[in-house]
């Protein structure tokens, strides 16, 4: 039974590319968010090329609809930005060249004044939307709850106004939006259309403040209504996908790759 929902590679984070392919084929996925990482180590590992990594994944009969991750720093601990700069156009190329037409991004660093980063951030992505651009790649911007500059919603959703790019839109995380300080009230400023990515996951069943970012669960195991989340999402914003299942946690990784699949296929698919 194929599955509605398309899956982020770093559900099976330690299964090694291509071998993680097959899984996702059997349990029924069509649309694969991948991880250039895994496939860039490979390649390496086993002197492949990127062609051959396109055909594994022809044969697997997926589509890429998607990559993670890039990354902006900023401030202190941060690599100077001409670095990042170059080190970012590699990713955009390889991404491209596996056929992903988007690419998530996050902002990492440490705060300083608001305005001095908002600046900052808000310039950098404007450049990192611009080069998406020349290579046909949309950007979706995660916030991520705890974590780096942008932590909330309401955050990302000022960001991604101030940049005012096309291509540069938003990436809702059920798990970072429930850790967070985010309302989905914040999507009424959201620009329309600018919602461009989604993922899911559920929440161990532990008071919110207690919650790491190691306490994913399968969807339908946790305390997330995660259904009626994205129906209420796509009724705010008439966003219909795609959405991708992104069960990064250690605990995950740890579980045979098979054993995985055939939870979700229990807990997403089987009630399509």
């Amino acid at each position: 039974m194929k599955n509605a929902f398309a899956i982020n590679a770093a559900t099976l984070m330690t299964t090694p590319f291509p071998k993680e392919l097959g899984f996702y084929r059997d349990a029924g996925f069509t649309e694969i968010e991948i991880w250039p990482d895994k496939v860039r180590d490979w390649m390496t590992r086993e002197k492949r090329t990127l062609a051959d990594a396109r055909r594994e994944i022809a044969a697997h009969e997926l589509k890429v609809i998607g990559a993670c991750a890039v990354g902006i720093h900023i401030n202190r601990g941060s690599p100077d930005w001409k670095p990042q700069q170059a080190k970012i156009k590699a990713k955009l190329d390889f991404a491209a060249e596996l056929g992903a037409p988007a690419m998530v991004c996050i902002v990492a660093g440490e705060r300083s004044k608001a305005a001095a980063d908002m600046n900052l951030v808000i310039e950098r992505c404007r450049w990192l939307a611009d080069q998406a651009a020349k290579r046909h790649i949309r950007i979706s911007l995660e916030f991520l709850a705890r974590i780096g500059i942008v932590h909330c919603m309401s955050t990302a959703i000022r960001l991604i106004r101030a940049v005012n790019r096309s291509n540069f839109g938003l990436l809702v995380d059920l798990y970072h939006y429930h850790l967070s300080e985010s309302r989905l009230e914040d999507l009424a400023l959201l620009p329309k259309g600018k919602l461009f990515f989604g993922h899911i996951d559920d929440a161990r069943p532990l008071p919110t403040e207690w919650l790491t970012h190691n306490d994913r669960t399968f969807p339908g195991e946790g305390v997330l209504p995660w259904r009626e989340m994205i129906a209420e999402i796509r009724k705010r914003t008439g966003f219909a996908g795609p959405w991708s299942i992104e069960l990064h946690s250690d605990w995950v990784w740890k579980l045979p790759p098979k054993q995985v699949m055939k939870r979700l296929t229990g807990s997403v698919i089987s009630d399509q």
